[in-house]
């Protein structure tokens, strides 16, 4: 890959709200508050506090937080901050703050966070405050406006800048044959001879020695970036027994130690044991080969010499009651199991034999509640009062938390092995709702065998040099135990026997774990079967990396294809499964991906070359398939809070986090640009890549000037602050970085709202919109209310919207500064956001867009740092989409986190090539150009395409087309306040057209004239001249707008007469009175010696068609009007009717000159839907002929479909052959010449002679017709 790739965007890590501060000053910060302001979205409205430059942090919920960052260039630097000097202000209505979410984590000081972050391999330190106080002396929620901040070095230890992991070279499953099978609990488990041999080992013919088995034991794998995990399967001990004659036969079999996926964890503070279940997989997975040499075999370890220090008869026991069945908010990775709504009670019985009754047993309840009021659930043990737990109320008009969640611990004996916990949920009111998530309980059982495979451990036994003496009770002959202390290292012990007693001594300075069991007493793994090799811990340097779901591969591999011949990337293209073998030993993991990521990016240099991460598949909130028509074909990271709305949230940044402080719930700032194709079969995966392959390879259809827009679209109310942000900040920044960009402003408020049935609407703006992204936009940029399906309370955009756009190739990227339009992960739905980017005929080619619930400040702040980092680079390298999201999102927190790329992260945005340079205005170079351009002169424009190095060098080989457009001066557009909340407001529009134009380039350079339209604006101000132009293998845009436009030229020559006009439908040949189909095309022709005025800049001067007179049938062709190249006198207009009704019509067509004279004409035609088939001027070339002729005729069924065959007499009257064309295109009026070889059905050459044929001609509703003409074959 090019190196400019690798190193062009890295002095943007720190741009934007991240502030570099001088070191060792103290300098003064101002907090620019904006008050109270109400957010609204799909469900309800809330209330937040704002600043500017605002940001969010999970240890003040939704509260507004200022950051600042510094970089750690000296290791062991670091920084000391002290607030001095603060000012506060009240707040004007104390009652109104006090409401507000969150708003009691504030305290009495002012309270900082300091912490370290690495970005990129860099380390930084982040300095947090949340600006609020409670005054201890008014007792009044104060915020924080000034403050000076000294920041001092400080030196200390030197921090780990970046971790090293080390990664096998190679994939154990890289050679010889593997067969998986899976577990779902602890104990032992027998794999016989049979069961191999039916998962298709060759049993028959492996060496017994060879067998071995590797896994890597239950559990989840480590968020946490440096902290210990196996990266590859991992060999395990195991028992075969062959009969001791060194082969393998029926009867032998392997024995193993298999781990659940769930996991007890001992909590020495509790002296207890916590339940941890496995979020993603409901089994663990172990691989099988007999293959290579000898395997690792269970080892026998002698009792302890030591005398006992203590002896054990009994052993701590636990279980779980969870049923993980509902996930509350479709968000999350808590799921919850019984509900208590209809049903108020619920008995869950736990057994465990040989209980200990004296022992207070441990309880751990998890319980959550949505209600207006305090509920209660109550817990008894069989039947005796244990304890209750009251969660708190949700006020009904919250929209923040849907329930809350409350855990509790007791202490209880009981006398009975079997312990039935009732659960009674106290319902307070109609709506309340309770659910159950786990119970957990921890018991002393006595260490009595009860049959089967009995697990035991004691935390008693612990301490430094203790040994303990375990007696088992019970136990018959043939009792074996072994410690598992470490898993995948089980080791038989040897114990003593007394009658049923079985004995055993051990060390126990650590927490020991052992299993005891009869010979005949096993468990049965799941058999998988055998799988293919692989070796992805072999690969090493890439630019990019595709993950996708095996049912997308083929179109997978067609985009990394793609990408490597447009862009000369190192790619590699993997499988989740793959992923999953090698990296959790078969267990779906997210963490598991996110490791692999991290290899390649290790393992590519350093700054590493790898900066992309496609993940190709749809995610689902449930990596179970729990749900219905589940979609989890490329596995989602889902947050840990599932219960409340503003921090719980789904995104794809985990598989970015490369840095070792980095990875525990998504924590850090993402290294990698990242997106997500959301397809969910093969077809909308091959409609998805069509789309990216026609909008990177380079065409005439995707050619235009659409390059050089975009559009802001802003929502109405919020006291104009969605408006705000999109006109002031957003679009005027824009307008300041790259003024070559043409803007279009569809904001809300200034268009007529009108009240419906359905609510308040606004249709023009719904027009507006849906006509900006079939003409095409670089970009569409909306910021406001919006949801899973669509934009605006008043739906200006819905998913009926989007799905009949077909703006194929004019495909904008969409940036959604809204809540949860693209909510990708929710299988039941697909969202709006989805929609864009899935629709095959159009819509978006790429969305930066959000997945859940957000902020405005948080929207806005990363909308800016997008464009930021778009501007800010080299026109001749602009970033790609994976940059954008990647620097947008730096730093991070939980608001910006479900901000996520739908889309491919490597495509770059379709800006023009090359630059297009202004040499002269009417003769005179543009340096030196100072005259006023008005209405009726001429202006005549020279220029070249150029490069983008500071001397603009001509590209002297380009040789193609510009298309200049005159854009008159920017006018002031006031929105309307059709709401209460919204007011009054100004902005900036320049979209009024003057001229278009099109004009040859040779070798670089172009020159063209036209007359400025009468129907400018007089008043004098700063005129545009945008340009694009195309050759056949590149594109360039530019813009000139330091010249001054207005006022009147009266000097001009200027006629009378208004535009020359020819016009006919369908065809050139088509006659005044004609009868044709229902839906004809218009073809025009225009000219006038001043030029056509398509501006439509003065009331009533555009082109308009007029259907039988009707003013209320008009049709507006300013934009189907194409100039004829070189010559702004004249071009052409084709436009398309639909669904004429039958019977007799006129169509007027009325054009004006750039003087506003007009002219018009007429024509009149007959429409049928089922015109009878008519065919004329039917012949045959060449005639006579030898070796094969053409057929050809003329009809009457305007591009319909026909069927033509063509029969060939004998000049007796006898039936020769029947020839029937497989294949007939026709072209309006006309077809393409039907080929015929002179041959008969037989492939026998027809004698020289005279023929007759007869050509019988249908259309598609049953017409025919047919004629008879003559035909020659000569020797």
């Amino acid at each position: 890959m090019k190196n400019n790739l690798i190193k062009y965007l890295s002095f943007l890590l720190l741009l934007f709200p991240l502030l570099t501060v001088a070191q060792g000053k103290v300098q003064t910060r101002l907090i620019h508050w904006d008050g109270i302001q109400e957010i609204g979205f799909d469900g309800g409205s809330m209330k937040i506090l704002n600043f500017s430059d605002a940001v969010n942090d999970d240890a003040f919920g939704i509260l507004p937080i200022h950051q600042e960052m510094i970089e750690i260039k000296t290791p062991g630097l670091y920084y000391k901050f002290e607030i001095q000097d603060p000012v506060f202000a009240a707040f004007d209505s104390q009652n109104s703050v006090l409401g507000l979410p969150d708003i009691d984590l504030v305290t009495t000081e002012v309270q900082t966070i300091v912490e370290q972050a690495f970005i990129s391999g860099k380390q930084f330190t982040v300095f947090k405050l949340l600006p609020l106080r409670l005054n201890p002396q008014t007792g009044l929620i104060e915020k924080l406006v000034q403050f000076n901040l000294s920041i001092v070095p400080q030196i200390g230890e030197p921090a780990m800048l970046k971790s090293t992991r080390a990664f096998r070279e190679n994939s154990v499953l890289a050679s010889e044959e593997w067969f998986k099978v899976s577990v779902s609990k602890n104990g032992i488990y027998k794999v016989t001879y049979a069961q191999l041999k039916e998962m298709g080992m060759d049993v028959d013919n492996i060496d017994p020695e060879n067998i071995k088995l590797y896994g890597n034991g239950g559990g989840m794998l480590p968020e946490l970036n440096s902290e210990f995990t196996y990266n590859d399967p991992h060999e395990n001990a195991i028992v075969v027994e062959d009969g001791g004659d060194g082969s393998f036969d029926a009867g032998d079999y392997i024995l193993f130690y298999g781990e659940s996926p769930d996991q007890w964890v001992y909590e020495p503070i509790k002296l207890a044991f916590k339940y941890i279940g496995h979020r993603y997989s409901d089994y663990t997975y172990y691989f099988i080969t007999a293959g290579g040499g000898a395997g690792k075999r269970i080892t026998t370890i002698s009792q302890s010499s030591h005398p006992p220090t203590e002896t054990f008869t009994s052993f701590h026991d636990f279980g779980c009651h969870e049923l993980n069945q509902k996930n509350l908010i479709h968000s999350g990775a808590v799921w919850y199991g019984e509900e208590f709504g209809d049903e108020l009670s619920y008995d869950l019985p736990f057994v465990f034999p040989n209980a200990d009754t004296g022992y207070a047993n441990y309880f751990v309840v998890n319980v959550a509640a949505k209600s207006p009021y305090v509920s209660t659930f109550s817990f008894h043990v069989n039947e005796d009062s244990l304890t209750s737990v009251s969660v708190p109320a949700i006020p009904p008009q919250s929209v923040i938390i849907y329930a809350n969640a409350v855990s509790k611990n007791k202490r209880f004996k009981s006398s009975s092995d079997t312990i039935v916990v009732s659960v009674d949920y106290n319902k307070p009111h109609e709506s309340s709702l309770g659910w159950l998530d786990n119970i957990q309980l921890n018991v002393m059982r006595h260490l009595i065998y009860p049959g089967g495979q009995l697990a035991f451990r004691n935390v008693f036994t612990v301490g430094s040099g203790n040994v303990s003496e375990f007696q088992i009770s019970s136990a018959p002959a043939g009792f074996y135990i072994w410690d598992v202390t470490d898993p995948l290292e089980p080791k038989k012990i040897n114990t003593s026997q007394n009658g049923e007693t079985f004995t055993f001594t051990v060390e126990t300075d650590s927490l020991r774990e052992f299993i005891g069991f009869e010979d005949n007493n096993f468990l049965v793994p799941n058999l998988i079967g055998e799988i293919e090799n692989q070796n992805l811990h072999a690969l090493q340097n890439f630019d990019f990396v595709i993950i996708s779901h095996p049912d997308f591969i083929v179109q997978a591999e067609r985009l990394k294809a793609l990408h490597e011949e447009l862009d000369d990337m190192q790619i590699c293209v993997v499988t989740p499964g793959q992923i999953f073998n090698e990296f959790s030993s078969g267990s779906q993991d997210p963490t598991a991906i996110r490791n692999f990521v991290k290899m390649i990016y290790q393992r590519s240099g350093t700054p590493s070359q790898l900066k992309y991460l496609l993940l190709f598949g749809d995610g689902s909130y449930d990596p179970k398939n729990r749900i219905e028509e589940n979609k989890n074909f490329v596995m989602t990271y889902q947050s840990k809070q599932s219960l409340k709305l503003t921090s719980s949230y789904v995104t794809d940044d985990f598989f970015g986090l490369m840095d070792p402080i980095e990875g525990t719930d998504a924590y850090g700032n993402v290294d990698i640009g990242i997106g997500r194709l959301p397809v969910s079969t093969p077809q909308e995966a091959k409609e998805m890549v069509d789309k990216i392959e026609n909008y990177m390879r380079f065409s005439e259809q995707t050619q235009g000037s659409w390059k050089n827009k975009m559009c802001f679209v802003a929502d109405d109310e919020d006291y104009n602050l969605h408006f705000f942000q999109a006109d002031t900040v957003l679009a005027k920044n824009v307008a300041r970085m790259n003024p070559s960009m043409n803007l279009n402003k569809i904001y809300l408020d200034a268009f007529q709202q009108i009240s419906t049935s359905s609510g308040h609407r606004y249709p023009e703006a719904n027009k507006a919109l849906n006509q900006q992204v079939e003409d095409g936009a670089l970009f569409i940029n909306y910021t406001g209310h919006g949801g899973e399906k669509g934009w605006s309370v008043e739906n200006v955009l819905q998913i009926s919207d989007i799905n009949s756009w077909t703006n194929f190739n004019t495909l904008p990227v969409f940036i959604t500064a809204t809540c949860e339009f693209s909510r990708f992960d929710n299988p039941s739905m697909t969202s709006a956001g989805e929609l864009v980017l899935l629709n095959p005929n159009g819509g978006g080619i790429a969305l930066l867009t959000t997945t859940r619930l957000a902020f405005a400040q948080s929207n806005l702040t990363l909308n800016r740092r997008i464009y930021d980092t778009l501007f800010r680079s080299s026109p001749d390298n602009y970033p790609r989409l994976g940059d954008l999201i990647k620097f947008s999102k730096t730093p991070s927190n939980t608001n910006i986190r479900n901000f996520v790329l739908l889309g491919d992260p490597a495509i770059k945005p379709a800006f023009p090539k090359y630059d297009i340079v202004t040499e002269t205005i009417n003769g005179i170079t543009i340096d030196s150009y100072t005259d006023t351009l008005k209405a009726n002169g001429m202006m005549t424009v020279t220029g070249y395409i150029a490069d983008f190095s500071d001397e603009r060098n001509i590209i002297d080989d380009f040789n193609g087309m510009l298309y200049p457009v005159l854009y008159d001066k920017a006018v002031s557009i006031m929105t309307l306040g059709n709401d209460p909340k919204s007011s009054p407001a100004e902005f900036q529009l320049q979209d009024r057209v003057l001229y278009k134009g099109k004009v040859s380039v040779t070798n670089g350079e172009f020159s063209f004239s036209f007359v400025i339209p009468k129907d400018i604006s007089y008043q004098y101000g700063n005129g545009k001249l945008s340009y694009y132009a195309a050759d056949s293998l590149r594109d360039a845009g530019g813009y000139f707008d330091q010249f001054i436009l207005g006022g009147y030229d009266g000097s001009t020559a200027t006629d009378d007469k208004g535009p020359e006009i020819t016009m006919y439908l369908n065809d050139s040949l088509f006659i005044n009175g004609s009868e044709i189909n229902n839906s004809p095309i218009l073809f025009a022709g225009l000219s006038d010696p001043g030029g056509i005025n398509t501006s439509g800049s003065g009331i009533g001067h555009d082109i308009v068609a007029t259907l039988d007179g009707d003013e209320s049938v008009t049709f507006l062709l300013n934009d189907y009007f194409d100039p004829q190249v070189d010559d702004f006198t004249s071009g052409n207009i084709v436009f398309p009717f639909n669904n004429l009704s039958n019977g007799k019509h006129t169509l007027e067509l009325k054009a004006w000159d750039m003087f506003n004279n007009s002219s018009s004409s007429i024509i009149e035609f007959y429409v049928s839907d089922s015109l009878n088939m008519d065919v004329a001027q039917v012949l045959n070339y060449p005639n006579p002929f030898a070796n094969g002729t053409y057929f050809t005729f003329r009809h009457n069924q305007f591009g319909e479909d026909l069927r033509v065959e063509i029969e060939i007499y004998n000049f007796n009257g006898q039936l020769a052959t029947v020839f029937i064309p497989q294949h007939i295109v026709t072209n309006g009026y006309t077809v393409d010449p039907i080929y015929w070889d002179g041959e008969d059905n037989r492939g026998n050459k027809l004698n020289p002679g005279f023929y007759f044929y007869k050509i019988k001609v249908g259309n598609g509703i049953g017409y025919q017709t047919e004629r008879v003409q003559k035909l020659v074959i000569s020797n």
